[in-house]
Formats: C-alpha cells, sequence, structure tokens
C-alpha cells in the first residue's frame, strides 16, 4: 500500500471484489497525531522509515482511516 497513488480507488476495488462479511488486513507506516514537522529528530526518524520502504507514501492515519470509511469499509 505504500505505493499507491490513488487510495481511495484501490480501496474501492478491493472493497468490490471481496465477499460479503470478507476482510481486508494491510500493514502500512503513519503519522501520529504528535508529529512535528519541525522537530530534528521526528524528521529524522520519518526518513530512515521512508528510506525502509524505499521511498514509498507517508500519510497521517486519519487519511488511511477516512479512506477506508469512504469506501465502504468498517473499520475494527
Amino acid at each position: 500500500m505504500t505505493y499507491l497513488t490513488d487510495m481511495e480507488f484501490t480501496f474501492r476495488e478491493v472493497f468490490r471484489v471481496l465477499k460479503p462479511g470478507g476482510g481486508f488486513i494491510i500493514d502500512g507506516v503513519a503519522a501520529l497525531d504528535n508529529y512535528d514537522r519541525e522537530n530534528n529528530q521526528h524528521r529524522l526518524l520519518i526518513q530512515h522509515t521512508r528510506e525502509l520502504t524505499a521511498f514509498g507514501g507517508f500519510w497521517h492515519y486519519r487519511y488511511w482511516e477516512d479512506t477506508y470509511k469512504n469506501t465502504g469499509f468498517e473499520l475494527i
């Protein structure tokens, strides 16, 4: 999921092809509320994380949650 360019489209397609009651589990990296882009240590941690994921996307967790909900998924 790190390399998605259109997360909403992808999640809609996953939701469309799942059997009723089916599940969709992903593992990804997301920023939390206390991330401070002015904090050098925070930026260094983000840089190291992005290097590990080959510089894929890195979004705030609410973006992930909102996209799940907007495409029909129920968060558990």
